[in-house]
């Protein structure tokens, strides 16, 4: 059965889909009984019909499950309905979805540096429990709005093709891959060389590759490698390094967080960024270079204008000094 407003999944009911993608749907709804707002993600029919996306999706709720982070998505309950099936039950997050907003314009260097420091806290949490989220893309990352000092957090959402490389206490997992080596996860245009090539083996690295890659396109409004024919795509990420972008300027804040890109997306993992509290650290340092520049460009407070009463004072002066001459010249 498909979900339909109104619907009720365990103690929520449905209220209206609010998106939907190649295998699952997304839904808002309520608890009824308390009135909390919830998304729930619904697997479509023919991926239900699916034991392996099935399985992804039991997956996908581990994955969450071991992960609190301000910039992943929070999951809350997982239902097992008996019309729907599996329901992910998650934060509802409110907001605009980065690939709007990247769609309309690019971003400036201080919107970038903020989008790239909260990406990779996101990802420095999900790394710390072993998990790399191989879809890393801007379709996957929220903007929400509604923080005191008017920024936006960041959000990653979506684990359906994140893989648990090792338990938070260190040893790897034995669990059955789902993904056979010849196929390909993932969006060609954002994932790693090595991803391309065997999906099953990727590193952290492979994420700080895609952060890298939305962070080229923030700036420059295309991807390193934007080929159109994917087999050209494909070949020319797994034997070319990436062109470097120039914007034509030459301030050290806008150098340095080129230098970063590039790093981020060399053809060799060896070659980039071994962590992400590594690339997190030198975009904190180009931070504080921006920090700087523009505390020096800022233009000097205003003189304070002189109180009332000192300004009484003054003309009291003054009339005393005019009345003292003259009495001295009589």
């Amino acid at each position: 059965m498909d979900p339909f407003p109104g619907a009720n999944v365990g103690p929520y009911r449905l209220d209206r889909k609010v998106g939907e993608g190649a295998f699952g749907a997304v839904w808002s709804g309520t608890h009824r009984e308390n009135g909390d707002r919830a998304a729930f993600k619904v697997l479509l029919p023919t991926a239900a019909a699916s034991p392996e996306q099935v399985s992804r999706f039991h997956r996908e709720a581990d994955l969450l499950a071991r992960v609190q982070s301000r910039n992943v998505a929070r999951m809350i309950d997982f239902v097992v309905d008996p019309q729907l099936g599996v329901v992910l039950v998650m934060e509802l997050i409110d907001g605009e979805l980065l690939s709007d907003l990247l769609h309309a314009s690019k971003l400036d260097v201080a919107t970038t540096l903020d989008l790239g420091m909260q990406l990779l806290a996101g990802v420095r949490d999900l790394h710390a429990e072993g998990i790399v989220h191989r879809d890393l893309k801007p379709n996957n990352v929220m903007l929400c709005s509604g923080a005191p000092d008017g920024s936006r957090r960041v959000v990653i959402f979506d684990l359906g093709l994140g893989r648990l490389l090792r338990s938070a206490d260190g040893p790897k997992s034995q669990s059955r891959s789902l993904t056979p080596s010849f196929v390909v996860l993932g969006t060609l245009a954002c994932i790693a060389p090595e991803q391309v090539l065997d999906a099953r083996h990727v590193t952290e690295r492979a994420d700080l590759y895609a952060i890298g890659v939305i962070l080229h396109y923030a700036l420059t409004g295309h991807y390193p490698f934007d080929s159109h024919d994917e087999r050209t795509l494909a070949r020319d990420k797994v034997t070319l390094e990436a062109p470097p972008f120039l914007l034509g300027a030459t301030d050290e804040v806008l150098l340095g967080l080129r230098d970063i890109v590039a790093r981020a997306i060399r053809l060799r993992p060896a070659d980039r960024y071994p962590t992400a509290a590594a690339m997190l650290a030198d975009l904190d340092l180009v931070g504080e270079k921006l920090a700087r520049a523009k505390s020096r460009s800022a233009p000097p407070p205003p003189a304070p204008k002189p109180s009332r009463r000192l300004g009484l004072w003054l003309a009291v002066v003054v009339v005393v000094a005019a009345l003292a001459s003259a009495l001295a010249s009589r």
